[in-house]
């Protein structure tokens, strides 16, 4: 992750700002929440894989991750600062496909549904 290398090289009032709590326990909070995605997509192609149902493991993935990701870009150019704003830098770059990301595979209240219809075998009003 660019902003872990940021962190660590970046100086404020005499410490790296990987020496402080506010902007490093949101970084492996976010690394703990990217760890549990990859392992939620696994198991859904895994069951895909062997020809059993990933529905409800599928519609997990399409609702949660792509607004994690828009989540964690966005925390991600707060921490780099206005620098990471800029055309040049890649961080925004990154935030406008999360954001693409949540738009497109089925909106995530679509997923909800989906799951609402797989869990409780009911429609949301």
């Amino acid at each position: 992750m660019m902003r872990i290398e940021w962190s660590r090289h970046r100086v404020t009032f005499g410490k790296p700002l990987a020496e402080r709590q506010g902007i490093t326990f949101p970084i492996v909070d976010q690394l703990t929440q990217v760890e549990a995605a990859r392992l939620l997509i696994r198991k859904a192609m895994w069951l895909s894989d062997r020809g059993l149902d990933c529905r409800r493991e599928a519609a997990m993935v399409k609702a949660w991750v792509p607004s994690l990701a828009t989540r964690i870009c966005h925390e991600s150019l707060l921490t780099i600062g206005n620098v990471a704003y800029s055309r040049e830098h890649v961080a925004q770059l990154r935030l406008r496909d999360a954001i693409s990301a949540e738009l497109g595979d089925g909106a995530a209240n679509i997923q909800r549904i989906l799951l609402t219809r797989d869990v409780f075998g009911t429609d949301p009003s």
